[in-house]
């Protein structure tokens, strides 16, 4: 991955989440955005390709930043786009019923499974949503082409119930590409592949995660498990187990996970995971004091002996 140096102008830096704009206007973008939602009664939180509402309720960036890029009137319309052609619309839309006319298949061809942090989420509205991670949700998210809206409790008996829709969010989810992957490493032996994409179900991949592997081309067996953060949205990286790298892995990763759930976009969890047999277990968490704690359980601890020999 590109990253611009410290010393360059971010005037001149691509947003990392809306490549096609300068950083400093990207934030104008989200300032305006903020602004214009808050104006007609609806206070959001902002994020670098989206903003979510305390509904729920999930707002894209991207088609908005793109019309202010190639509007006509320049910068001076920006206000304008985001206010009139945008925002008016976005919420009108989420005033109705977003799933009138469609039919069961239709509705299910646009639900995705995504993780989602448990503190942002009612029980009230979405208890059918399972913890698979400790911190992190499962839940279902539909779809639209300007916006992503977290399918309510009410949604989803509408529809089918939790069990078919989650069989079908996960189909949907294995037809996500899995974007960009790098390769980290360090001289310590160190190693863990770095998945990036645009998509906001990018992290959610880790939902599926033996197939994920597969489509990185490590189809190996995995009788060890598996090391995985999401620690934003956009971003997820795993570690195969297979010797004693796994120790100076976990604590990179453990560094990376904290930093990037800080200074990222769409922060999901700032820890470290376990994955064996489907089950999930928290290895590694932020300390009070800023530093970062690995956590290791006695099941654990056991593996690594026997790799250690």
């Amino acid at each position: 991955m590109s990253r611009a140096d410290d010393d360059t102008p971010l005037a001149n830096v691509a947003d990392p989440e809306l490549p096609f704009m300068t950083v400093t206007q990207a934030s104008r973008i989200r300032s305006l955005v903020r602004t214009a939602f808050a104006e007609n009664g609806r206070e959001v939180t902002v994020f670098g390709d989206h903003v979510r509402d305390d509904r729920g309720g999930v707002f894209g960036l991207w088609n908005i930043a793109a019309a202010c890029g190639s509007d006509p009137g320049g910068e001076q319309a920006w206000p304008r786009v985001v206010e009139e052609a945008h925002v008016r619309g976005l919420l009108a839309a989420a005033g109705r019923d977003i799933f009138a006319g469609l039919t069961g298949a239709e509705v299910r061809a646009r639900t995705y499974a995504r993780l989602y942090p448990a503190a942002e989420v009612s029980p009230d509205l979405f208890g059918y949503a399972t913890e698979v991670m400790p911190g992190l949700l499962e839940l279902l998210a539909f779809d639209l082409p300007d916006t992503v809206t977290m399918m309510r409790e009410t949604d989803v008996e509408r529809f089918g119930g939790p069990v078919a829709l989650r069989e079908a969010g996960l189909a949907n989810l294995r037809a996500v590409p899995i974007g960009e992957t790098e390769r980290v490493t360090t001289d310590d032996g160190a190693s863990f592949d770095l998945v990036t994409g645009q998509s906001v179900y990018t992290a959610s991949l880790a939902l599926i995660l033996p197939d994920m592997l597969t489509r990185l081309d490590d189809a190996e067996p995995r009788p060890y498990g598996v090391l995985a953060c999401v620690p934003a949205h956009g971003q997820l990286a795993v570690h195969v187990i297979r010797d004693m790298s796994v120790l100076p892995s976990l604590k990179l990763m453990a560094r990376f996970a904290a930093n990037l759930y800080d200074s990222g976009v769409g922060p999901l969890s700032p820890s470290v995971y376990w994955w064996r047999d489907g089950t999930w277990e928290a290895i590694s968490r932020p300390g009070l004091d800023g530093e970062v704690r690995i956590v290791l359980s006695e099941h654990l601890r056991r593996l690594l002996d026997r790799l250690a020999g």
